[in-house]
């Protein structure tokens, strides 16, 4: 029977100097398969529930992380007529564009552990967690097991308020008019994703102009961590979940 790998398992054992030959098992073999093997290589440092706690103030942090974490960024659009049409047909316990962003990044973080990880001094360690950071304005909150949770579960969560440095993490620009901005990675996070204000664009479709909703996605990643096509293939895969939002209610 012919193996199959993922991407993501590829990248893991080739960093972690793993021979998948000799992984032995029916179906796919996926990146927490490469991960769970012993003894682990010393670029892979397994998996952990919680995060580090830095001494540092969050601003230091971050002042830090821009000067020496290898940040690159990239941006995709999303169209968010379907999205705006499904929300509003739940009525009272209609959700907002964030709380589908956050929902729609956790299920997508735990198909993709790989992303869901930090760079530490001795190498990458993957969270066996999922729990998304989420800054508004001044104030950070967390989305525990945001993963695990329905849109009503995140909302309440949300509004909670509860307080930790999460996985991975979402800056919320929804609210301030501004389209797009490229966030800085906590030291905490290997990613973090700037959701940018709903914008109106006139767009040609089926031979007329039609007016469209769009929000502008960018994600700043750590290149320690993740590759360029990895993030693309992300970003690609969470377009594709907030464009056709029913998904996430399977």
């Amino acid at each position: 029977m012919t193996m199959h790998t993922t991407k993501l398992a590829e990248r893991l054992a080739a960093l972690a100097s793993i021979d998948l030959a000799k992984i032995v098992r029916t179906g796919e073999v996926t990146a927490r398969d490469v991960a769970a093997l012993l003894p682990l290589p010393p670029n892979v440092v397994s998996f952990a529930a919680s995060t580090r706690a830095l001494p540092t103030t969050r601003g230091e942090r971050l002042n830090n992380a821009k000067r020496e974490m290898p940040h690159f960024y990239q941006t995709i659009d999303v169209a968010l007529d379907r999205l705006l049409n499904f929300a509003g047909a739940l009525g009272e316990h209609k959700p907002s564009l964030l709380d589908v962003v956050v929902l729609a990044t956790a299920r997508l973080l735990r198909r993709t552990p790989a992303l869901n990880a930090v760079w530490q001094d001795d190498g990458m360690l993957l969270y066996d967690r999922v729990d998304i950071a989420l800054s508004q304005g001044s104030g950070t909150i967390m989305i525990a097991d945001a993963d695990r949770q329905g849109l009503r579960g995140v909302a309440r969560s949300i509004a909670a308020g509860e307080e930790g440095s999460g996985t991975f993490a979402i800056v919320d620009f929804t609210a301030t008019g501004i389209r797009e901005a490229s966030a800085i990675i906590d030291p905490h996070h290997a990613g973090v994703i700037a959701v940018g204000a709903l914008q109106e664009r006139v767009v040609s479709q089926d031979g007329a102009f039609v007016v469209q909703s769009y929000c502008r996605l960018t994600l700043s990643a750590d290149h320690r961590v993740i590759d360029g096509a990895a993030a693309a293939e992300f970003l690609s895969e969470l377009k594709t979940l907030l464009e056709d939002p029913i998904g996430l209610l399977l």
